[in-house]
């Protein structure tokens, strides 16, 4: 995500993005907890940035794992 327009910083699965436009802020993370781990999606404000995140997260590890599982925490 580094060549998005929203991209503030980061590498690998750790990234922060923010729009311009609408302000939406999104931040991606890889998380260990123990024996699990996963990558967290969070964003704040409205706008389509979120929405594009979570698909290329998704995408990008579906291409590496034939289990793929998404919760929605609020």
């Amino acid at each position: 995500m580094r060549d998005w327009p929203e991209f503030v910083s980061g590498q690998e699965y750790s990234v922060d993005l923010k729009s311009s436009d609408s302000g939406e802020t999104v931040v991606v993370g890889y998380v260990e907890n123990g024996e699990e781990h996963y990558v967290s999606v969070r964003g704040e404000g409205s706008g389509t940035l979120y929405d594009r995140v979570l698909g290329r997260v998704i995408y990008a590890l579906a291409a590496h794992s034939d289990n793929l599982m998404v919760d929605r925490y609020a």
